[in-house]
C-alpha cells in the first residue's frame, strides 16, 4: 500500500527532525517508507500516515505510529511498530458537494445583516 506520510524523529518529547515520504510496504509489525533523506538506525520516529479509506466517505483517517528504525539505506527506512492508533481528520470539501449547514441564532443573523 502506498500512502503519504509525515515523520518526526523524536527524543522523548523533543522533535529533532521532520520530513515527508510515502509508504512502500506495511505490515502489523513494521513499515517500509521512502523519504528524501537517509534516517539513522535506532532512532525513535512518529509517523502520521494518511489512510486511503474514509469513514462513511466523509471522515478521513490518519494512522499514527510510534516506532524505531531498524534498517536504512539511501532513501528507504524500515521501522518496527511499537504502538499505533487511528485518528480522525477533516477531509477537504470537494466542489459540487453540499456543505454542512451553519446554525444561526437571531442575534448572529442580525449581526450578519448589519455588514
Amino acid at each position: 500500500m502506498q500512502a503519504d506520510l509525515e515523520y518526526k524523529v523524536v527524543d522523548g518529547r523533543k522533535v529533532l527532525k521532520t520530513g515527508t515520504g510515502k509508504t512502500l510496504n506495511l505490515s502489523s509489525s513494521g513499515i517500509l517508507f521512502e523519504s528524501q533523506e537517509k534516517l539513522p538506525v535506532g532512532v525513535s520516529l512518529r509517523l502520521s500516515i494518511q489512510w486511503p479509506v474514509h469513514l462513511d466517505d466523509r471522515v478521513g483517517l490518519t494512522l499514527c505510529v510510534m516506532g524505531r528504525t531498524v534498517r536504512s539505506c539511501e532513501t528507504c527506512t524500515a521501522i518496527e511498530i511499537l504502538s499505533h492508533e487511528f485518528r480522525t481528520r477533516a477531509l477537504p470539501a470537494l466542489a459540487g458537494q453540499p456543505q454542512p449547514l451553519k446554525h444561526l441564532t437571531a442575534a448572529s443573523a442580525a449581526v450578519r445583516s448589519a455588514f
